[in-house]
């Protein structure tokens, strides 16, 4: 009896060990089968795709929101200029079926090891140490139209914040007139204070040095962006109060500049409240030429993006490229929409 329960022992072990190198073995089939058959389908991608090719680098560009206008046309000009450098530029989070914060989807470029990064940077520690990171992993960072002062950026492309102010100044001296009391500029919640604080230094030093014959009132308005409607709801706010209404309303952004222009709509306001925009979408030139919105700022949306591709790909060869890229705008009125058009489809834009 004794006898037989220890040949049964041996049994058993030699039947485990035998069962664990049989796993090993087939488990290490199936990898070694399941690469073959990824390389056998790459090559057939190749050869049969004519569209598939093979690039010398890979960028990401990261922004807040992946449905705005303005950033598919900087993601358009990229792309282009990406195409022409033999570089993939990736619009890093969209169509997923989960939304990722900007400072998720840096994690995971940096964990991907793409090439270079293009990001609309804040002024937040998290932002700071993830620039950092990536730059200590050698993947160089452009930060593109918000900044990350501190960081290790390489290269910062956007709009000179005082020159802006400037033209807002401009543009308000050239619309107002004697009756002309209160001008409101409404600021973003979500943009770096100390961008907008030059801008608005812009603006006052422009009406004081060439408009002081006018006599103005300036008032800024916080607008929060973060909810569906809040930027709706805050601008639409302002028009509750008729007596306390603002005879020009300065906007920052495309979304304000809409939200402000269908409220001036719907509270049947037109012309009592001028309206100075951003950006050029085809709904706000359309409002141009009906004179709802006086003027907005243009800004060449695709020369951003290939700005941003150039300043990576310089730093790439060179190990050099300037810290700062700014880029000039053009103020669209009703006088120089038709121009403007002409200029905007002969360049492809």
């Amino acid at each position: 009896m004794k006898f037989r329960k220890r040949t049964g022992i041996k049994l058993n072990k030699v039947t485990l060990v035998f069962t664990g190198i049989l796993v090993i073995l087939l488990s290490a089939l199936t990898i070694t089968s399941l690469l073959y058959f990824n390389i056998q389908i790459d090559a057939v991608k190749k050869m049969s795709d004519p569209s598939y090719k093979e690039y010398g680098n890979h960028y990401v560009l990261i922004t807040d929101d992946n449905q705005d206008s303005f950033w598919d046309e900087v993601y358009q000009g990229a792309l282009n200029a990406g195409e022409e450098s033999n570089v993939y530029v990736e619009r890093f989070g969209e169509d997923l079926a989960v939304s990722y914060t900007k400072a998720e989807l840096m994690e995971m470029a940096i964990a991907a090891k793409v090439n270079g990064i293009i990001v609309e940077a804040d002024q937040s520690e998290e932002m700071k140490a993830l620039i950092d990171q990536a730059e200590d992993k050698g993947i160089p960072v452009v930060t593109v139209m918000t900044d990350c002062y501190g960081s290790k950026r390489q290269s910062f492309i956007g709009l000179g914040s005082y020159n802006l102010g400037r033209e807002y100044g401009r543009e308000i001296i050239q619309i107002a007139n004697e009756n002309t009391k209160k001008v409101l500029i409404l600021m973003n919640a979500n943009t770096d204070d100390n961008n907008q604080n030059i801008l608005y230094t812009g603006i006052n030093e422009t009406l004081s040095n060439e408009g002081n014959h006018l006599n103005l009132n300036i008032e800024t308005k916080i607008v929060n962006d973060t909810g569906s409607f809040s930027s709706e709801e805050a601008i639409r706010d302002i028009f509750i109060d008729s007596e306390q209404l603002p005879d020009i309303i300065i906007c920052l952004d495309e979304e304000n500049t809409l939200s402000t222009y269908q409220a001036v709509v719907d509270y049947n306001l037109v012309g009592d409240v001028k309206i100075i925009g951003y950006y050029t979408s085809d709904t706000i030139l359309k409002a141009i030429s009906q004179d709802v919105i006086s003027a907005t700022i243009a800004v060449d949306s695709k020369q951003i993006g290939k700005s941003c591709v150039d300043s990576l790909n310089e730093f790439i060869n060179t190990a050099h490229v300037s810290d700062f890229v700014t880029l000039e705008v053009t103020t669209v009125t009703q006088k120089n929409l038709k121009e403007y058009l002409n200029d905007d489809t002969q360049t492809g834009n």
